[in-house]
């Protein structure tokens, strides 16, 4: 079970970087720095929209 999490959280890791190596090959840094901030603005709202409509749901 522990090898499954570390195997998990580096893949969790690995896979943004090298996602982000490959934008920053095709575009520029600055391009590839906004986007990533970006998706991850928008994941952070997404975590924050169903915790709070989890909250008034009753907290299920």
């Amino acid at each position: 079970m522990t090898s499954t999490f570390f195997v998990v959280a580096y893949i969790a890791i690995s896979v943004p970087v090298i996602g982000l190596g490959l934008m920053a090959s095709m575009t520029s840094l600055m391009t590839t720095g906004i986007t990533f901030a970006a998706v991850m603005g928008s994941l952070a709202a997404l975590a924050l929209v169903l915790l709070i409509r989890r909250e008034r749901a009753g907290g299920k």
